[in-house]
C-alpha cells in the first residue's frame, strides 16, 4: 500500500509525501524480512526516480545502487525489473553528464524491454 501510495503521490507532484511513503514501504519490507526481493528493488527504483526529479543526484545514486544489488541477488527478478532500473540509472548518468555510461544503460534497457 505504501509503494502504491508513493507512486500516486509522485504522479500528482507531491514528492515529499511520496518519499515518506516509499521509505515506509522499504521499512515494511525490512521488518518482514523481504528487502531482498524484486518488489523492494522496484520501490528503490521509484525512489531513485523521485530523487532525480528533485535533482538529488547523490541520493538517487544510492537508491539505484541498492536496487541494483538487490536485483542481482533476488530470485524473483524479471527482465523488466532490470530494464526499468537501467533506465533510471541512465537518467542519473545523463544528469551527471556521463553520456557514454548513460547511452550504454539506455541501450541495455531497450534490449531487455524488447525481449
Amino acid at each position: 500500500i505504501h509503494a502504491l501510495s508513493g507512486s500516486l503521490l509522485q504522479s500528482m507532484g507531491e514528492r515529499r509525501d511520496a518519499e515518506v511513503e516509499y521509505l515506509a514501504a522499504l521499512d515494511a519490507w525490512v521488518k518482514i524480512g523481504r528487502i531482498e526481493t524484486a518488489d523492494a528493488a522496484a520501490v528503490l527504483t521509484s525512489l531513485g526516480t523521485l530523487y532525480l526529479q528533485e535533482r538529488r543526484f547523490e541520493e538517487a545514486g544510492q537508491s539505484v545502487e541498492r536496487a541494483s544489488a538487490i536485483l542481482l541477488r533476488a530470485k524473483d527478478t524479471a527482465p523488466m525489473d532490470r530494464s526499468k532500473l537501467l533506465g533510471v540509472r541512465g537518467m542519473l548518468q545523463a544528469g551527471l553528464g556521463e553520456w557514454a555510461y548513460a547511452e550504454n544503460d539506455f541501450r541495455e534497457a531497450l534490449w531487455l524491454a524488447d525481449g
